[in-house]
């Protein structure tokens, strides 16, 4: 049994010393060179792109249109979205009812700006927008919420149109990003009508 231990662990040395022998004198991987994919966008596709979020930032969600804020939704019902209190909802139905007593609930009016918006392609039909909003939110009680976000939208283009798959955001500046919020200069100023 002893000798059998011996001659495995012999074998693993011997293998381990021709193995990092054949690997040094291979040349080094060119990564560069590997990665073929441009991740730029022209900028027809990050204008096109922009407009998009712009018009489901203002007129979906900041008009809190619902319809307006699914047209730009992959409607697949295994897909998962995550809201800001944690709960995963599976599918777009179940994030529209959550969506519904946001919109139908405590909300009063809110306006909502973009800035900062930059898209980079991620593969051929898939592409991550991310930006910066501005928000301004009266709530029924009659509270006004002043504050900025970031957000990041996954985009992947199916039959020719492209639908968020994935979004997530964060509180950047405000009242409710406590001790994590950021000093933010560029925050624009919103009037609610």
């Amino acid at each position: 049994m002893m000798k059998l231990v011996q001659k495995i662990l012999l074998t693993l040395v011997v293998t381990s010393i021709n193995f990092a022998s054949v690997a040094s004198t291979e040349t080094p991987v060119n990564v560069e060179h590997q990665l073929k994919h441009n991740f730029t966008l022209k900028q027809k596709q990050q204008d096109q792109f922009k407009n998009m979020v712009t018009d489901l930032v203002a007129n979906g969600f900041g008009k809190m249109n619902i319809e307006k804020v699914k047209s730009y939704y992959n409607q697949d019902p295994e897909l998962r979205f995550a809201d800001a209190d944690g709960p995963f909802h599976k599918g777009w139905k179940e994030y529209k009812v959550w969506l519904g007593k946001i919109f139908g609930g405590f909300v009063d009016k809110q306006k909502f700006l973009t800035r900062d918006v930059h898209s980079s392609r991620l593969s051929d039909d898939i592409v991550l927008t991310t930006l910066i909003i501005d928000n301004k939110t009266k709530l029924t009680n009659g509270e006004l919420i002043d504050s900025a976000m970031r957000l990041s939208f996954i985009w992947m283009q199916t039959e020719g149109s492209w639908k968020i798959i994935h979004e997530h955001f964060s509180l950047w500046h405000g009242e409710l990003a406590g001790p994590m919020g950021y000093p933010d200069n560029g925050k624009q100023i919103i009037e609610l009508d």
